[in-house]
């Protein structure tokens, strides 16, 4: 027999309430509720026969109610009081209006906007909605519980480092290209969730991961859109920055390149300049440029980029910080996606990653900051002149989208700031800057840098202790050691004690120079690195030696430079610069005159076609007839030419010019 325990309670007739204690399939044990009541024993029939005569009734236990929240308790107070109003039209028709009906709902309306004009329209229910409030609490005997919202299946809310940690694999994963395969993405997360292996990272549900990837697609079209606003291109920035997390400066720093529409002049030759390319390097914790460096006529190229890299080492009185980046985040231009990029990276332990071109979502420190360079700066810097007039905006600078006025001049007629001029006003601009609250973190730049500096090891800021690392650059060919110690690149005379060491460990039998490899970076000629072969063992022996000349230099210069040449590029820090720096401009803004075109007939352009509303044939029929006129002429000068005596060939190669030729003059980077 099976024997159990039971807590079920049951009233006498008498009003005694007995407690089963013990049951089996025979019988069953009551006990009183209070000790001085006798326990009741009862076979199984005897037991059934006191419940269907209403001996014993069964005490069944009082309901639970769940326990709302406070949106549910105002949604069930609001369906209690459209069916209690209801109840009482109702009532008070004397039976002469059902409540299904339209006016028993017209009339529930009058008196809510009477009684409580918030649940009225639009957030009253509609007729067939109060209808079934009114039938389930009918139903259900008029119990005000039938009408409590169900508790719903609650969705799995991410913690703040699980929501983290899937915008940066989604960044990460987006970034580099992946991105229309959704699922593989999916996967790709899913692994990394597994592999972190932290309690606290919960796996997010691949339709929250899908409605995230969404978000950053939206933000994707609008960045791109040429119709979006300045300042609704900020706001999206700022926000997808929000989504990366960074803990101390350098732990991410953002870098690009813009092409601002600007012409300066050289100080030393007078000429305008060829177009413009600034690059930057944005410390993402802290808003802080900490590198930017300028280049004048050339694409994006390798050396501007290793010089930007390097001015993250440099700085000044007015932008003091400086340091190694941990990661730094590129686009896939030419510039930064190359083997030079690689090398030096991994030379000092950065961590690279690249993005597709044209994607400002996933570098949106630095995009935010250069439409800051360019509305702040260019278009709204105060500069004021030598005779005391204020400009605003840099002098000669076009903005992206110009008048018809400005249209007809083109930058080079503008050009009237000289380089030094411009160096100056931007490193101003950019003290200022790190100076300035910013918007988004609530501190300056300047404030937040320097409250996890002392943090950082100042061995990994220091310069002088990775040069040999920016040694990426190789010498053509091989290059012969002389025995007092000493190895030629560009010009430039490096020698030491350790490279005569390295001459004698080198040095076989007969009389031919022991042949080494150099390294150099083109923007610091005091270093390169010589690399040789021991003759026995093969190993590589590698050696900086300084520059024989520019030992006692504080500061780099390029290898153009002591050649007598301009650099590809140069940093915006003035080391030899003390005082204040101010927005006046020392020089004369220049007025340059451009050569008028000397020879040759104007040519209808297209805006004195459209003007005249010409046809396309009768456009090509124009421009055959000029085409004709011109060869006519042509023909016309070759006839006459012919005409003339002929001299002898002898006579023609003494009158030649001699062109002389100097065997000596190599190009520099062709040494």
């Amino acid at each position: 027999m099976l024997a159990r325990l039971c807590n079920t309670q049951y009233q006498a007739s008498t009003g005694v309430i007995l407690t089963s204690v013990y049951q089996d399939s025979d019988s069953i044990l009551l006990k009183g509720e209070h000790e001085t009541e006798q326990s009741v024993y009862l076979k199984s029939e005897e037991f059934h026969e006191k419940l269907e005569q209403g001996e014993l009734t069964e005490i069944l236990p009082p309901p639970v109610h769940r326990v709302l929240n406070d949106r549910q308790k105002k949604a069930h107070q609001r369906k209690m009081l459209y069916v209690q109003i209801l109840c009482e039209i109702v009532d008070n028709s004397n039976g002469e209006l059902k409540p299904s009906t339209e006016e028993a709902y017209e009339r529930l309306k009058a008196v809510l906007i009477e009684r409580h004009p918030e649940l009225v329209y639009p957030n009253m229910p509609a007729k067939t909605t109060i209808n079934a409030y009114w039938h389930q609490w009918v139903k259900n005997g008029y119990d005000n519980n039938v009408l409590m919202p169900k508790k719903r299946k609650s969705s799995t809310r991410l913690s703040t480092g699980s929501e983290e940690f899937m915008i940066s694999r989604i960044i990460k994963d987006w970034c580099d290209g992946v991105h229309d395969n959704k699922k593989a993405c999916y996967r790709a997360y899913k692994d990394d969730v597994r592999k972190a292996n932290d309690e606290t990272i919960q796996l997010a549900s691949y339709s929250t991961y899908l409605r995230r990837l969404k978000t950053y697609s939206e933000h994707y079209n609008k960045l791109n859109n040429d119709a979006t606003s300045d300042a609704e291109r900020n706001q999206l920035l700022n926000t997808i920055g929000k989504r990366i997390k960074t803990d101390f400066p350098l732990e991410r720093v953002e870098v690009d390149r813009m092409c601002p529409t600007l012409r300066l002049i050289d100080d030393d030759t007078g000429e305008i300049t060829e177009n413009m390319g600034i690059y930057v390097a944005m410390d993402a914790y802290s808003r802080y440029p900490i590198g930017v460096v300028v280049e004048f006529g050339q694409g994006e190229n390798k050396e501007s980029v290793t010089n930007l890299i390097r001015s993250t080492f440099e700085s000044d009185e007015f932008l003091p910080a400086k340091g190694r980046p941990f990661e730094l985040v590129t686009d896939n231009g030419a510039g930064f996606n190359n083997s030079i990029m690689h090398k030096l990276c991994n030379n000092l332990a950065i961590n690279l990653k690249h993005n597709p071109a044209n994607r400002p979502t996933m570098k949106p420190f630095v995009e935010s900051f250069n439409n800051t360079l360019r509305k702040q700066f260019f278009e709204g810097y105060q500069v004021t002149l030598a005779n005391g007039e204020r400009v605003i905006g840099v002098p000669g600078y076009l903005p992206p989208r110009t008048g018809k006025e400005q249209q007809s001049k083109q930058p080079k007629q503008l050009a009237s700031m000289f380089v030094s001029d411009f160096k100056k006003h931007l490193n101003r601009f950019l003290s200022e800057y790190v100076n300035t609250k910013h918007s988004m973190t609530g501190e300056t730049p300047q404030e937040r840098w320097d409250t996890k500096a002392m943090m950082r090891s100042s061995k990994r800021d220091n310069y002088d202790h990775v040069v040999s690392a920016f040694h990426v650059y190789l010498k053509p060919s091989q290059h012969k050691l002389q025995a007092s110690g000493y190895i030629t690149c560009y010009n430039q005379i490096f020698s030491s004690k350790d490279l005569k060491d390295l001459y004698s460990q080198m040095k076989t039998y007969g009389h031919e120079l022991p042949s080494v490899t150099i390294q150099y970076c083109p923007f610091d000629a005091r270093y390169v690195t010589v690399i040789g072969k021991h003759p026995k063992t093969k190993a590589d022996i590698c050696l900086v030696v300084p520059n024989r000349e520019l030992d006692d230099m504080p500061f780099p210069v390029s290898f153009e430079e002591l050649n007598g040449h301009k650099p590809k590029s140069f940093s915006v820090y003035m080391q030899a610069h003390k005082g204040e720096v101010t927005n006046q401009v020392e020089s004369v803004l220049q007025t340059v005159k451009v050569r008028k075109k000397r020879s040759g007939k104007p040519v209808l352009s297209c805006e004195a076609n459209n003007v005249a509303n010409l046809s396309a044939a009768e456009r090509v029929q124009r421009s055959n007839e000029k085409v004709v006129n011109e060869r006519r002429e042509y023909d016309a000068n070759i006839a006459v030419v012919e005409d003339k005596p002929k001299q002898s060939e002898t006579k023609q190669r003494h009158h030649q010019p001699n062109d002389n030729y100097d065997e000596g003059a190599e190009d520099l980077w062709n040494d």
